[in-house]
């Protein structure tokens, strides 16, 4: 009948709940750096410009700006079509919620700029987070929060994540790509060896997803993303995802859908309008604007065989190495070599990126956006890395603590012994004292047989109740106690008494008989192993210390050879009151 408790969160809801919170860290840093710096370079100024005439000028193309500013090299329109998809809604979502002023109360357009750049944001974000997913997926959770803390805690990855450069929407396609690629990959070497696999008949979706993104991202955005390309498809080939006619059937249409895209959309966006006069400077820029226009293919001549982009400065080989990565991965930089030797599994990971970069490196001129692609691949490594060196060091610390607390037992262990038997005798001195003085009052207590003891209470210890009882009356004895000696006397003498038995055979076992005498204990203890031999019966003790009488069989061997057993004469059960009785 009452209220039922909110449910508790089942183990997929808790999974989206942690990707959901982790994408939020790294997308609150990266719009962060929009807030904070939300100007634009020279660089994005193209797909920026672009991005807001087709958010605010349409279909009408005479009005965009790259006909009168139209850069050293063209770019394509795909990108700055897509962006304005996305931001336009989320423009005015933001106005409506006040988050963003609209244009007419600021007088200026720097609302969109930034709703624009939180939507390309959004998208390198998402194509992160499709990253951590697979490393989680592949390592296990600790990997993908330590991708996101790798991520978000580094400056150049975030801070341009909104930027409106040809590298960033590059970078979506390629970390999108990377993730499929080796997400394909871990599940092919765990189900099976690359070496008894035979080539796929079909290949697996991923494997085909990876090399379209790829294909669309040096295609469309950016041409040296080829050199990704290139080390991924290797890897695809070596690892048999793809036989060699499959791989070049597949780039082929790859190739050819993304150039049919880009051409169409290009050369309509870059046509000049017939009604301006600025045709001829666009005709003098890009010889055949008025044509076919391919964007990326004439970035690609331009840089690459006219090299004419060293004109912007160049940079020696080792750059890349010495001077970008590490100031881009920061104090992540040793975790990723790290990484890759620690786990098998990311140093084809280590390796494409590796490729990449050494082979960027022959070109003279050199910035840090052009290694863009290669960070999440780094930062995967990093991760990796990180996570193993917390558990190799936890590890090692508990096998640390643990030998100092061996080696602490051993050499203290002389000592402890010492202070715990010091312990030991003073609380049974301090016992004593009080069972002395309770002796003396004339107080009289049962043991756990019944048998009274002459006021000293019968305590568990390492020898036995009755082991205990006697020490005590013993150390009281050398004390001092005279007339506890002699009541105990008088009361052995009398029978009310009886001797405190042991675990061990005592030094010496006194007979009592009519006159009191004594014999040696080996005469006495062969002449009652006799007795108890003839009558077939024994008087032990059990493991409870409660007196048992049984015949002689292999528990009572095993008892003897203990040493827990008493030897009483069996003739006290016949009635011989007379016989000798022994005390152990």
């Amino acid at each position: 009948g009452g209220r039922a408790g909110p449910r508790a969160m089942g183990p997929s809801a808790r999974r989206l709940a942690s990707d959901l919170a982790l994408d939020a860290l790294v997308l609150a840093v990266a719009a962060a750096h929009v807030f904070l710096a939300p100007y634009a370079k020279v660089e994005e100024s193209f797909n920026l410009q672009a991005t807001h005439d087709v958010m605010y000028h349409g279909w009408d193309l005479a009005s965009y700006d790259h006909h009168a500013f139209p850069g050293v090299v063209p770019r394509t329109f795909i990108g700055a079509i897509a962006l304005a998809a996305l931001a336009k809604p989320l423009h005015v979502a933001l106005v409506f919620l006040r988050v963003l002023d609209s244009d007419e109360s600021r007088g200026t357009k720097m609302g969109a700029q930034i709703a624009a750049r939180l939507a390309l944001a959004t998208v390198t974000v998402a194509a992160l987070g499709r990253m951590r997913r697979v490393l989680r997926s592949a390592f296990g959770e600790a990997v993908g929060v330590a991708f996101a803390c790798v991520v978000a805690s580094q400056f150049h990855l975030t801070f341009y994540a909104s930027r409106t450069l040809p590298n960033t929407f590059a970078l979506a396609l390629t970390t999108l790509a990377a993730a499929d690629w080796f997400e394909a990959h871990v599940e092919r070497t765990s189900s099976s060896s690359s070496s008894s696999r035979d080539v796929n008949v079909s290949v697996d979706a991923r494997d085909f997803r990876a090399v379209f993104l790829l294909t669309a991202s040096f295609v469309i955005f950016r041409c040296d993303t080829v050199l990704l390309l290139a080390p991924v498809g290797a890897h695809m080939l070596r690892t048999r995802a793809f036989s060699l006619p499959q791989a070049v059937n597949w780039g082929a249409r790859c190739v050819a859908a993304c150039l049919a895209i880009t051409v169409a959309v290009d050369t309509a966006m870059w046509a000049p309008p017939s009604e301006t006069s600025d045709a001829s400077g666009s005709s003098a820029l890009w010889p055949g604007s008025e044509g076919i226009m391919w964007p990326e293919g004439r970035v690609f001549w331009f840089n690459t065989y006219e090299n004419k982009s060293k004109e912007w400065g160049v940079a020696p080989f080792r750059w890349y190495f010495t001077n970008a990565l590490p100031r881009s991965l920061g104090t992540w930089t040793p975790f990723v070599p790290f990484g890759a030797a620690a786990e098998p599994k990311t140093r084809p990971v280590f390796l494409v990126a590796l490729c990449f970069v050494a082979a960027y490196s022959f070109l003279p001129h050199k910035e840090l956006r052009f290694v863009f692609p290669a960070l999440p691949l780094c930062d995967a490594c990093a991760a990796v890395g990180v996570v193993e060196a917390y558990t190799r060091l936890g590890s090692r610390q508990k096998r640390v603590s643990k030998k100092r607390r061996d080696d602490g037992r051993r050499k203290g262990s002389k000592t402890s012994d010492v202070e715990t038997k010091k312990k030991r005798r003073e609380a049974t001195e301090k016992r004593s004292r009080r069972f002395s003085s309770s002796r003396r009052r004339g107080g009289r207590r049962r043991g756990a047989r019944g048998v009274r003891l002459g006021g000293v209470p019968e305590l568990p210890g390492r020898r036995g109740v009755r082991g205990d009882a006697r020490r005590r009356n013993t150390r009281a004895s050398r004390k001092g106690n005279a007339d506890a000696r002699a009541r105990r006397r008088r009361r052995r003498a009398d029978g009310r008494q009886p001797f405190r038995r042991e675990r061990f055979w005592p030094r010496r076992v006194r007979v009592l008989e009519t006159g009191e005498r004594r014999v040696r204990r080996d005469v006495v203890r062969r002449a009652a192993l006799r007795r108890t031999a003839r009558s077939g019966v024994r008087r032990h003790r059990d493991a409870r210390g409660v007196r048992r009488d049984g015949v002689l069989g292999k528990t009572s061997r095993r008892l003897r050879r203990r040493r827990r057993f008493s030897v009483a004469r069996a003739a006290d059960d016949a009635g011989h009151l007379d016989a000798p009785q022994v005390a152990v």
